[in-house]
C-alpha cells in the first residue's frame, strides 16, 4: 500500500550471502552490522526499471488505504565496510535483471 514514493534500500541476494559469510569469519560477538545496498530507490523508480528491463508498460494502479507504508527505509553500511571490508558488488539494475531471469527460469 502506498503511492510509489516510498524509498527503500534494496540488495541483491548474492551480496547479502557474501556479507553473511564474511560476518561468520570475522565476528565472534553479537555485533550488529547493517547489510544493505547503501543507497536508495523509490518504489516508482523500481517499477519503471522493471518495466524498462522487460519492455512491458502496464497501467500502474495504486490501492488507496488508510495505512501508509514507512516512507523511507535506509540504513548505513559503514560498519560492514569497516569491520568486514564488505560492500555490495551488484547495482540495483543488474540485481533486478538477474532476479527476473532467475524467476523466469524457475517459476
Amino acid at each position: 500500500m502506498g503511492d510509489g514514493t516510498e524509498i527503500r534500500d534494496v540488495l541483491y541476494v548474492e551480496d547479502l550471502i557474501d556479507a553473511m559469510l564474511l560476518a561468520v569469519d570475522h565476528i565472534d560477538t553479537f555485533e550488529q552490522i547493517n547489510i544493505g545496498y547503501g543507497d536508495t530507490i523509490d518504489i516508482n523508480g523500481m517499477i519503471n526499471m522493471i518495466c524498462d528491463i522487460e519492455n512491458f508498460y502496464p497501467e500502474i494502479k495504486y490501492i488507496p488505504t488508510e495505512f501508509k507504508m514507512i516512507p523511507k527505509r535506509f540504513i548505513s553500511i559503514e560498519k560492514a565496510k569497516n569491520i568486514l571490508g564488505w560492500q555490495p558488488k551488484t547495482n540495483i539494475k543488474i540485481g533486478i535483471t538477474k532476479t527476473i531471469e532467475w524467476y523466469k527460469r524457475n517459476k
